[in-house]
């Protein structure tokens, strides 16, 4: 595999890693989206329990559309961190990293002082991170399923790119494959 090529698969899968509080050692100050389950005072009545048992990040795309994508059809599975993961790539064309994460939903995860932008998602509310951690040429989305479960999609152009917002497009269009088959 090209080096170039896994030292961004690294820092995708490090990003990945590093979003949970528990690295960062404080709560996040980025603004979730609303959601149309929030009631008054900002208290959830979207329901948390299992969430995403069972679901399996590498299931969340099929080979058609990670090709659509521009990249290859079948994924690698993986565990990063507190999630379980999924690459789907093609050399010299990038990546998309699709983490599930049943016990943090995005308000655990830390985007401090990351730009952050709201999308819909089919039936979910996500949010859209631009550059996270700096890394310019990448993206994240993050599918809110439930106040402690998410979805996290990581994007990302070839090693040598610093196209945000290309990353950001492949980011938001493979979110949007992946929320269609969420429960």
């Amino acid at each position: 595999m090209n080096h170039a090529l896994v030292r961004v698969l690294t820092g995708c899968a490090a990003g990945l890693a590093l979003t949970s509080t528990a690295c960062s050692g404080g709560p996040s100050t980025a603004t979730p989206p609303p959601s149309t389950g929030a009631a008054v005072g900002g208290a959830s009545t979207r329901p948390d329990t299992d969430a995403l048992v069972g679901v399996k990040p590498c299931d969340l795309l099929t080979g058609a559309e990670a090709e659509s994508l521009g990249l290859g059809a079948s994924g690698e599975a993986d565990e990063v961190g507190s999630a379980d993961t999924c690459l789907w790539s093609a050399t010299g064309k990038g990546g998309v990293t699709v983490g599930v994460r049943p016990e943090q939903g995005f308000d655990d995860l830390d985007y401090t002082g990351d730009p952050t932008t709201p999308v819909e998602l089919g039936k979910f509310d996500g949010v859209r991170v631009e550059a996270p951690n700096g890394g310019k040429g990448t993206c994240h989305v993050v599918i809110d399923v439930a106040d402690s479960a998410s979805v996290q999609i990581a994007a990302h152009l070839r090693a040598t790119s610093t196209d945000t917002a290309a990353a950001c497009e492949r980011a938001v269009e493979a979110a949007e494959l992946v929320a269609a088959k969420l429960p």
